[in-house]
């Protein structure tokens, strides 16, 4: 089974339904199961980075945000963000202050930064989004973990057909598990030294 990229992906799914007049929708399956990913897995496999121009109190976030993870001040040196929910936000900062911006809160679509910028300064967010194999024919998600791509995209055939999606559902749940489990041990890997005779 060679789930390399968008075009092996669509094929593939074409032959686990063995059917071939679904040419058509076959992509909307994919895009279906990839907004599912952006929300079950959350893993540096669909993180990226985005600046925000701050030149005002509050700004749209990047159309394909799924959450931030953190926030920066490009400038040297670099200044990292501090996140406050809009509660927090909104006690600790008056809307007349300005300055440069040490803090930040999101509420929807939209960041905003306190206090509110004396001038223009470049934010760098990084934040999960929503894979697209439409806009990048292969990406790490689809190398790492082919089988979640797969699986999510027959349970929404299989919705799609009017037929029982608990086969796929089930599978796909495994391999998310087990997805998850890995991407727990992501990361430096630490070895403890116990005492040697």
């Amino acid at each position: 089974m060679a789930l390399s990229d968008y075009t092996e992906l669509q094929a593939s799914i074409a032959d686990w339904l063995i059917k071939d007049n679904l040419g058509g929708v076959i992509p909307d399956f994919i895009r279906l199961a990839e907004i599912r990913l952006a929300t079950d897995f959350k893993t540096q496999h669909i993180i990226t980075e985005s600046t925000v121009v701050t030149d005002a109190v509050s700004k749209a976030l990047p159309v394909n945000n799924k959450g931030i993870i953190s926030a920066y001040l490009d400038s040297d040196p670099k200044q990292p963000l501090d996140y406050l929910t809009p509660d927090e936000f909104a006690s600790r900062y008056a809307a007349s202050q300005s300055g440069k911006p040490i803090a930040f809160t999101v509420k929807g679509q939209t960041i905003y930064f306190a206090p509110s910028p004396d001038s223009s300064y470049n934010c760098i967010v990084s934040h999960y989004v929503t894979p697209s194999l439409v806009t990048d024919s292969t990406n790490s998600l689809l190398t790492n973990y082919p089988t979640l791509y797969l699986y999510a995209s027959l349970v929404e055939a299989a919705d799609y057909l009017q037929e029982d999606s608990s086969r796929w559902e089930n599978k796909y749940l495994r391999a998310l598990d087990s997805a998850l489990e890995e991407a727990d041990f992501l990361g430096p890997l630490s070895i403890e030294l116990r005492d040697c005779p």
